[in-house]
Order: C-alpha cells, then structure tokens, then sequence
C-alpha cells in the first residue's frame, strides 16, 4: 500500500511540476540540471561575514526525479541561519524570449520542526539585481517545488545566477539538504 501511495504522489508532483497556468496557456518545463552525474557547477556561495561553506555533493541516497541529486551538509544556528545555493554556468542567459516565464526547482526539506523557509532567486543584469521567487515558510519535510517567474527577474536578458536559498532562523540543527530537478518553465504559447 505504500509503494501504491508514493507511486501516486510523485504522478500528482510531476504533473504539477510540469504544468504552469500562464495567462490561460499551459507552461512546459525543460530541465536544465539534473544531477544525474555530478554537482553542475552548483555551490554554497561562502556567507562573507561567518564565512560558513558547505561543499556541493552528489547524494545517490535522495531525487526527487532519477537516481541523483544535489546535497549539502550544513549546520544551521546562530551563525549560519541561510544556505544559500546557487550556479552561474550551464543555463541560457539571454531569457528574453516572450515565452520564458520562469524557473522552478525541488528542495526536500529534512525531519525537525516545521521552522523551514525556502525561496528560489535570480541575478541578472549588469548590476545583479536580485530577484526572487515567493517564500514558501512553514514547511513539513519533504520534497517542495519553489518557483520565480520572469515578473521577478528584472532583466531576463541577462541572467547572471539562479540559485535556492534554505532558510530555519529558529533551530540549531546540522542536517543535508537536498536539490533536484531544476527546470526552465517555457509558455507554449509563442
């Protein structure tokens, strides 16, 4: 019964991962990082002022799609409250085209108290301006969708970084963090 149950669960994600309502026009995803076969230029940008770091590495032990995906062992506490993750290689920059409208991703959150806060961000033009997705807080573990749309992404054009922030302000907890099937989110709409 309960292979049954995941079974079903992951058709109802991917169906939801995969469709997008734009305007009345259905969105497609193209996966952009998979994590099938290494960390794809992934990694924790070091906080300047604790200078905490988390090495990106490739878990076989959790995905949310395939066999692989992203992991980083970090401690959160009092001087490290964000990991904050993110890649600058390996994507289209130019996202112009009328029909981009966003990127997503999948975080599974740990065991613990539902402390945890998750948003998706981007940095694009010459000034990397920051954008960033809705804050989902309050989370359960497991595996969640995170989202930015191009309305937040002041110069698509441009696209100097896409990256994930985990946050838990609350808890000192060490625990891995897992990341997975990052995806371009395209209208089929031209």
């Amino acid at each position: 019964m309960r292979r049954r149950g995941r079974r079903f669960s992951a058709v109802v994600g991917g169906v939801v991962g995969l469709l997008l309502a734009v305007g009345g026009a259905a969105a497609k995803s193209v996966m952009l990082y998979d994590f099938e076969t290494d960390v794809q230029g992934w990694e924790n940008e070091v906080d300047p002022a604790t200078g905490s770091s988390a090495p990106a590495e490739l878990s076989r032990g959790r995905a949310r799609s395939g066999t692989s995906s992203l992991a980083f062992d970090f401690h959160f506490g009092k001087g490290a409250r964000i990991l904050h993750c993110r890649v600058k290689e390996g994507f289209q920059k130019d996202m112009s085209d009328e029909r981009f409208q966003g990127f997503s991703a999948w975080v599974f959150i740990p065991s613990g108290l539902p402390n945890w806060e998750i948003k998706m961000f981007v940095r694009s033009g010459p000034t990397w301006a920051w954008g960033e997705g809705k804050t989902l807080k309050g989370l359960q573990p497991g595996w969640h969708r995170v989202d930015i749309g191009r309305d937040k992404i002041q110069y698509p054009g441009m696209i100097q970084d896409l990256g994930v922030e985990i946050m838990n302000f609350f808890e000192d907890i060490e625990t891995t963090i897992y990341i997975d099937q990052v995806e371009t989110l395209i209208s089929d709409v031209p």
